[in-house]
């Protein structure tokens, strides 16, 4: 974690719950990206447009995974129990299950990362390859769908009202630290 006086650069706002939000939409946008060419390919050959936008799809859910368990983990769960305000620190509990979640979440994105990269090297997959990976990203699209609506509902709205600006603004520098852009 970086020291908790951090600012933002210039330019970037402190809205680190807006960052996490937007994580949640690149993990699922992501997944639904997987998952169509699955569904219209079958698991078997993509052509060169295809293959490419499977690249960048598994890049940005590989990506965004990490980043948001390290988000939660790293800054926003320190600053939610270590905060003055009782409201806030009510909701460290549910940001330490959901963070569970999220390990949880990731287990299944691994297989999913290796499903698809035997997909793009070996150029097809099996039928019971394919099940599986359709099974793996159906889970991972509602976990995650699941995970950023309690956040949103339970951790959020709390959050938002109960951080202190010096908070927000470290966690919004941590956070852009971690993406290389501060």
């Amino acid at each position: 974690m970086i020291a908790t006086t951090q600012t933002p650069p210039p330019g970037a706002t402190a809205d680190p719950l807006g960052y996490l939000s937007k994580c949640h939409h690149q993990i699922v946008q992501s997944v639904e990206e997987i998952l169509n060419l699955l569904d219209w390919t079958q698991g078997g050959t993509l052509d060169k447009m295809q293959e490419r936008e499977m690249i960048v799809s598994l890049e940005r859910l590989n990506r965004s995974v990490r980043l948001h368990g390290m988000d939660e983990a790293d800054s926003l769960q320190p600053r939610l129990e270590s905060c003055e305000n009782a409201d806030v620190r009510s909701i460290a509990p549910v940001l330490a299950t959901l963070i569970e979640e999220t390990r949880s979440a990731e287990a299944v994105h691994a297989d999913v990362d290796v499903l698809v990269r035997k997909w793009l090297r070996e150029k097809s997959l099996v039928f019971l390859e394919v099940w599986s990976l359709h099974d793996k990203l159906t889970e991972l699209h509602d976990a995650f769908t699941r995970h950023a609506k309690l956040e949103q509902e339970g951790v959020f709205a709390i959050a938002e009202t109960g951080l202190c600006e010096n908070c927000k603004h470290s966690i919004t520098a941590e956070m852009l630290w971690r993406r290389g852009l501060a």
